[in-house]
């Protein structure tokens, strides 16, 4: 069996909460639906599940990222949410996941779930960056974008010996996940605070299915 694949990404240290409380950090994605919410975490809550050192993400809060917001103040959100729902002029996407990657951080693996990226996903992800600057906001990470859910996180090993048996244990039990996603609507997110779940702010469906 393959191994799961590894990346690098940058550390950007640990979340203590909003720099600005009057302007927290927002998110733009996609819900999963609640069917394949159900069935990503019939996959997770396995005997195996009990055994690891994996910090699961709850089935509720699975959702890809198609840009960030680092700072939104409150009088900023109406013409936000006016330009997504221009943004929101595009055709419903269907996406597929396609296995385990893990993204490793200076002091923890990530471990997501692949999306591979396509012409449509990409156009819609140009047109939400497109529609935060119309906004006056500034998305963060324009470039080097990899489509992914993330579904856990587990402390970095210390050995190669453990990281071949974390690999071995993921690759066993989640290495052949796969699934699809039908996207039809976009979400604007608000940041967790480090305390409590994002918080959906608007769901603007696609007006071209």
């Amino acid at each position: 069996m393959a191994m799961a694949k590894h990346k690098k990404k940058k550390d950007k240290g640990k979340k203590q909460g909003y720099e600005n409380p009057e302007a927290p950090p927002y998110f733009i994605g996609f819900q999963l639906p609640e069917e394949l919410q159900g069935k990503l975490a019939k996959s997770l809550h396995t005997k195996a599940l009990k055994q690891s050192q994996v910090k699961w993400t709850p089935s509720e809060e699975l959702h890809l990222t198609l840009t960030f917001l680092r700072s939104v103040h409150n009088d900023q959100l109406d013409e936000l949410k006016s330009q997504l729902k221009e943004a929101a002029k595009h055709k419903a996407l269907e996406l597929q996941i396609k296995g385990l990657n893990i993204l490793e951080k200076k002091d923890k693996w990530i471990i997501v779930l692949d999306i591979p990226m396509t012409k449509a996903l990409s156009n819609l992800r140009n047109g939400v960056i497109a529609a935060a600057n119309e906004a006056g906001l500034d998305s963060v990470n324009r470039r080097g974008f990899t489509p992914h859910i993330k579904i856990g996180e587990i402390a970095r090993p210390q050995t190669k010996k453990q990281a071949g048996r974390i690999d071995a244990f993921l690759n066993a039990n989640y290495g052949k996940m796969s699934g699809k996603i039908d996207a039809r609507d976009i979400s604007l997110m608000r940041s967790s605070d480090g305390k409590k779940p994002y918080e959906v702010v608007l769901t603007e469906p696609f007006q071209r299915l």
